[in-house]
Parts: C-alpha cells; structure tokens; sequence
C-alpha cells in the first residue's frame, strides 16, 4: 500500500480514508538564515516568505504539516473574497 507518486490527497482518501478538511496557514517574512542561502543560493539576510501549514482530517488529527519558503523577490498575490448566503464570517476562509 505504499505511496508510488501522483496525488497524495488522492492516495490518501482512496487507500487510507483520510480526507482532508480544513488546514492552519500561516504566511509571514523571514530573513535566510544559513540554511536557506545554501539552499536557495542567496545572501544571508536576503527577505524570504514563509509558509507554514498543518492541515487536518476529518477527525481533526494534523496529517500534513509543510513549510514553504520563497525569495521574497518571487512573490505576487492573488486573494478573492466572497459572502456565502446566510453565512457570518468568521475570518476564516471556507473550503469545500
């Protein structure tokens, strides 16, 4: 039953029954340390973006955790924001 690539998600509620439902994020600058100017050959001190996100299964076990980083160089953001009807926002974003 081991994992043989393609989608992890898809692999994960097919052969586990895990699906996942919601996810914690959270995005934030950093400076590269020695570890990522090695890694993403820049100057010590160069502005990165942070992502860090656990995200949870149906019964709210955390089942994946990620970091990701980016040259702070390299980033654009696109947000769209929505009303569901009837729904009250709670700042949060709604999936699914």
């Amino acid at each position: 039953m081991g994992f043989e690539g393609g989608s992890l998600y898809e692999f994960l509620g097919r052969k586990c029954s895990i699906s996942l439902n919601s996810s914690r994020n959270t995005i934030e600058v950093i400076f590269a340390g020695e570890d990522e100017s090695r890694l993403l050959n820049l100057p010590r001190g160069s502005v990165l973006l942070q992502i860090l996100s656990v995200s949870y299964d149906q019964a709210g076990t955390p089942v994946e955790h990620a970091r990701v980083i980016s040259p702070g160089f390299k980033v654009r953001f696109n947000y769209e924001s929505f009303k569901l009807n009837g729904a009250k926002s709670n700042g949060s974003h709604l999936i699914g």
